[in-house]
């Protein structure tokens, strides 16, 4: 039976240890990867199938000035300052448009960051860049100007 001993370690070795360390490790991997190619060709498949995805679009909230009077109160609040409010329209396919606005604050960085926050919590809005940069800085505090770049895909229908 001594004999055999060596053996039986072998065989484990060789054949089981590679079995558990698949099971316990790289199973979820592969897994994972045949997941993932699974999807990659439902996606080529649906972009060929000559299927259109809708943009979502709402009603007009830059072009109107909406938005302004939505954060106006925020920027009563917290001292802020609107330096520039400027919509321009960038495209527009049908009733669709794709509206884009600067939008250029002053305040204290709390407030702006507070108006900030309101801005961000408009779902219909997206923003596409901020810049923070110190204006002046004075006995009273910094003032800082807060640079905005706003786009809106608004429907004419709505």
């Amino acid at each position: 039976m001594k004999n055999y001993v060596s053996i039986i370690k072998l065989f484990v070795l060789l054949g089981l240890v590679p079995v558990a360390i698949y099971a316990l490790s790289i199973s979820d991997t592969i897994g994972l990867y045949k997941e993932y190619r699974r999807a990659g060709k439902s996606v080529g498949t649906v972009a060929t199938g000559g299927m259109v995805e809708e943009f979502p679009s709402s009603a007009p909230m830059l072009n109107s000035g909406t938005l302004m009077g939505m954060i106006s109160g925020v920027c009563v609040e917290n001292n802020v300052l609107v330096d520039l409010f400027s919509p321009k329209e960038i495209g527009r396919e049908g009733a669709l448009r794709l509206v884009s606005a600067k939008l250029k604050l002053m305040g204290e960085f709390v407030g702006l960051l507070k108006v900030l926050a309101c801005i961000e919590d408009v779902p219909d809005i997206k923003l596409n860049s901020v810049k923070f940069s110190t204006v002046k800085s004075g006995k009273n505090g910094k003032t800082i100007q807060l640079e905005l770049t706003l786009l809106q895909m608004e429907n004419d229908r709505l």
